[in-house]
């Protein structure tokens, strides 16, 4: 660790910025070396001014989040991890149907939150184990729906290396948020442009698991359009809650240290290859069943033999044998159909 980085750090964050901090339990897998720097924020501008004077610097950071779709490489990580902690509570408009959600609050959570309210349309998430900022960006979803079926719009910080490509809109007060002046630009430089925007789903271009927002772009805060319930159709609502994470715990191991969904389900067709057993549409799921790779294990790690597309870590498992089997299951999915699987998750430290 640079001691001089170190005074510089402290110097600019005081109490927000701590040192070598271990990030294994930090991640759903259980995995995961120590962060150099690791820096808790709160409020929209601090964030802002943060990213905006990170860039500035020329270092390099990475947003965590809350862990659960990140595979952490073992050992001493040079960028400076970020997370956002939740201070704040939904901010809940009855009259409009809406509800906005700090980025920091798991989609679980807010599925209650919207329910007592007797407000339907954040079911997408059931049994996703992310946060509303993770959700956003990667417009996550399930057979129920997805993000870009609800999303109002999301507060987001952008940035850019030039006031030519700084395009879009700045953003008005994001609820909870610390406060936006209107009069006054953000903090930058003439090479970095870090502002806060409104971005709807279009502007986000939410597609299937994917938005454009950059790694290094972060969701502070996500405004949901929601619809209101009668008092039956809630019950009703509570308890397709309740089926759902039931289906989900019989056929996917919710309790086992993972990340969830690894691989997307693909888009291609399967023409010219071997045809995949009992499979109308493409689940990723499907295809490392077919390839044969249920309970195939690498190290401590192994394909789940409850569902496929998850990767568990029996306890012992490096973030090697992490890799090692992420890159296992792909070259034999596409050695056998020719399709190559794109990952859910996302690397730290490689």
């Amino acid at each position: 660790m640079s001691a001089s980085l170190k005074k510089q750090l402290k110097e600019k964050f005081a109490d927000n910025i701590a040192f070598d901090i271990p990030l294994k339990q930090k991640s759903y897998l259980k995995i995961g070396g120590h962060a150099k720097y690791f820096l808790t924020l709160t409020e929209a501008e601090a964030i802002k001014d943060a990213i905006g004077y990170l860039r500035e610097q020329g270092l390099e950071y990475f947003i965590l989040g809350k862990g659960t779709n990140t595979l952490i490489k073992e050992g001493p990580l040079n960028p400076i991890i970020i997370q956002l902690a939740r201070t704040t509570k939904p901010t809940i408009d009855l009259e409009k149907n809406e509800i906005t959600y700090p980025a920091g609050i798991l989609l679980m959570q807010a599925i209650k939150i919207a329910l007592q309210h007797r407000l339907g349309g954040m079911e997408f998430g059931i049994g996703i184990p992310g946060s509303i900022g993770g959700a956003v960006k990667m417009n996550a979803g399930t057979y129920l729906g997805e993000v870009k079926d609800v999303l109002k719009k999301a507060f987001v910080i952008r940035h850019s290396t030039s006031p030519s490509t700084n395009h879009l809109a700045p953003a008005s007060q994001p609820p909870n948020l610390t406060p936006l002046s209107s009069s006054s630009p953000p903090s930058v430089t003439s090479q970095n442009h870090t502002r806060i925007t409104e971005e709807d789903a279009i502007s986000l271009g939410l597609e299937y698991r994917s938005s454009n927002l950059k790694s290094s772009e972060i969701v502070l805060a996500a405004k949901f359009a929601l619809s209101p319930l009668s008092e039956a159709e809630c019950k009703l609502r509570k308890k397709t809650v309740l089926t759902t994470l039931a289906k989900r715990k019989q056929t996917q191991p919710l309790a086992a240290n993972s990340l969830g969904s690894t691989f997307k389900n693909p888009s291609q067709n399967l023409t010219g290859r071997a045809a995949v057993p009992n499979s109308e549409k493409l689940f990723a799921a499907r295809l490392i069943e077919a390839a044969n790779l249920k309970g195939v294990r690498c190290g401590g790690m192994s394909v789940s033999t409850q569902h496929a597309n998850f990767i568990i870590n029996d306890g012992s498992a490096t973030a090697t044998d992490a890799l090692r089997l992420l890159e296992l299951i792909e070259t034999t999915v596409y050695k056998k159909f020719g399709i190559r699987l794109e990952r859910e998750i996302t690397l730290l430290g490689w």
